[in-house]
């Protein structure tokens, strides 16, 4: 389990008030976010501000357990809460108004219903 990092296109940047990402076709990981992901994901949206930065990531859906274990090991001392149900499964990680979410979903580019996707939600304050 390795950390990795999105090519940024914008490295350098300096964050504006607000600052979605520029392109919403091909969001990107904010530059000033600190708290790591795994590769292999991709960057279904993002969002970034002087206060806050936000940023959805999906995974193949076999690599849900492998989400949950690497949050756990990273994300120490962080309040957990878990959720399985007929819906799915859920983890939820929160330390102060930081947040990661690890969940089963559905992904929205192979335009199905059913899940087949696990999702990463991040939400960091600046």
């Amino acid at each position: 389990m390795a950390d990795a990092r999105v090519n940024r296109p914008d490295a350098g940047a300096t964050p504006q008030e607000p600052k979605p990402s520029p392109d919403t076709q091909h969001p990107h990981l904010p530059e000033s976010l600190t708290i790591r992901i795994l590769d292999g994901g991709s960057v279904a949206s993002s969002y970034e501000s002087s206060t806050v930065v936000t940023v959805s990531l999906v995974y193949p859906l076999n690599r849900f357990e492998e989400l949950v274990a690497f949050y756990r090991s990273v994300l120490i001392g962080w309040n957990r809460l878990e959720n399985g149900g007929p819906n799915g499964s859920s983890v939820q990680f929160h330390s102060g108004a930081d947040s990661v979410n690890v969940g089963v979903c559905v992904d929205m580019e192979s335009a199905g219903v059913d899940i087949d996707a696990a999702c990463v939600s991040i939400t960091q304050q600046q």
